[in-house]
């Protein structure tokens, strides 16, 4: 029998008042989960438009564009979330799902001590949103579970890059070989997907640590200078690593 893993790994939960939406939002390495008290607000993604009310949830997977308005203020919970792969995977949709009708009580336990069994509420909530995707979505991200495992081997060696010949030799495959078997289930060369680990990682350090500089977060994530990391950080988010950090810290 396979095992599943599924582990959620909770980087932010905030619930206050709002009174302004910035419109364009960057993309993220991370799901997001927003509920309005209003419905004052309009989210505009993957050419739909939603404009959630206190019944629903918006589960935003990583790597989703989104522009969004405020019409009035409302009360406003979010939490950024990772699920591990392959569930990271998805992207470039946008899922309107019901929320609980006790959803204001569940937020007052997430919100309470860090420690609290309270704490549970928010993995029984996402989990809860999440089991409302749509099974399609999901069924697509199977990979072979030799993927699977150099995966888990890149996630855990962030900080450099890994030859193709360290990574076929986990499997006991020449580089050429691993090479066409993990383009074949992922759609990119080990080294490019790597790059994109190592690149997502740097955009989780650049929201959270924001005492890092930019040139530790490029040596902590195997660039070799700050040019050659900003470079290729543009190309994946559309930003310099120094505005991305303005941007979600606005």
């Amino acid at each position: 029998m396979r095992v599943i893993n599924i582990s959620i790994q909770v980087h932010l939960r905030r619930f206050r008042k709002v009174y302004h939406w910035g419109r364009g939002t960057p993309s993220t390495p991370f799901w997001r989960l927003w509920w309005n008290e209003q419905n004052s607000g309009i989210v505009e993604a993957v050419g739909k438009t939603f404009n959630p009310g206190p019944g629903k949830l918006l589960l935003i997977p990583p790597h989703t564009l989104v522009h969004r308005t405020l019409s009035s203020p409302t009360l406003h919970f979010h939490c950024h979330f990772n699920l591990g792969f392959p569930w990271d995977l998805v992207h470039d949709h946008v899922f309107e799902v019901e929320a609980p009708p006790n959803i204001l009580a569940i937020i007052d336990d997430i919100m309470s001590d860090p420690g609290s069994p309270e704490q549970f509420a928010l993995v029984e909530l996402l989990m809860d949103a999440l089991r409302q995707i749509p099974r399609h979505v999901f069924e697509g991200l199977r990979l072979d579970q030799r993927i699977e495992r150099i995966i888990d081997y890149m996630s855990a060696h962030i900080d450099r890059i890994i030859p193709n010949s360290e990574l076929a030799n986990l499997l006991h495959l020449t580089p050429n070989s691993l090479t066409r078997l993990f383009k074949s289930q992922t759609g990119l060369s080990p080294q490019l997907f790597h790059r994109q680990l190592r690149l997502d990682h740097a955009a989780l350090l650049l929201i959270r640590n924001t005492q890092m500089t930019i040139d530790e977060i490029a040596e902590n994530t195997g660039f070799h200078d700050r040019h050659h990391f900003s470079k290729a950080f543009k190309k994946r988010y559309h930003y310099s690593p120094s505005a991305y950090r303005h941007l979600n810290h606005r």
